[in-house]
């Protein structure tokens, strides 16, 4: 969280990315996702930000939070959700490609490599990431 309130969002993104890998606990994931989410917005990356308040929504099953707190958290996240589909939805391609251009630099470091390409008859943006032999189509 701190370094979140010091908006050094991509060293939170990381330090969440280290939380995941390392075994935190079911019942706290929402958190780490919707940390992530706001992480997300602030960098402007809107889609990847959709994507993880939708993965702390889905999460909010395993919270052990009280009905009322679990309540009040989940029209949060419903209403983050709803802003961030509006935003997305207003996305010009040359935004959805930046986006994917910010995702693909961030995963070089670890290994990955990507491609953005777009598809002629629907002009929709997708990356391509690559790692080992596998091979993730990313809308």
């Amino acid at each position: 969280m701190f370094l979140f309130q010091m908006k050094e969002y991509e060293l939170c993104i990381r330090d969440i990315t280290r939380a995941f890998d390392n075994s935190y606990p079911n019942n706290l994931m929402y958190k780490l996702f919707e940390r992530k989410a706001r992480c997300l917005k602030a960098l402007k990356d809107f889609p990847r930000a959709l994507e993880s308040m939708k993965s702390a929504e889905m999460w909010m099953k395993y919270s052990t939070l009280s009905e009322t707190k679990s309540s009040s958290f989940k029209k949060e996240i419903s209403k983050q959700i709803e802003q961030l589909e509006e935003r997305v939805a207003q996305m010009t391609i040359e935004e959805f490609s930046e986006s994917a251009e910010a995702k693909k630099a961030s995963m070089q470091p670890l290994g990955i490599s990507s491609q953005v390409c777009t598809c002629a008859s629907t002009s929709r943006v997708y990356l391509v990431i690559h790692c080992s032999d596998t091979h993730l189509l990313l809308r």
